[in-house]
């Protein structure tokens, strides 16, 4: 399912920047 593909992309990035703003 390309949308569910494209939903957890979306969220990968938002975790990496999640991650960057921590810091």
């Amino acid at each position: 399912n390309m949308y569910s593909e494209l939903r957890e992309e979306v969220q990968d990035h938002a975790h990496v920047r999640n991650a960057y703003f921590d810091q």
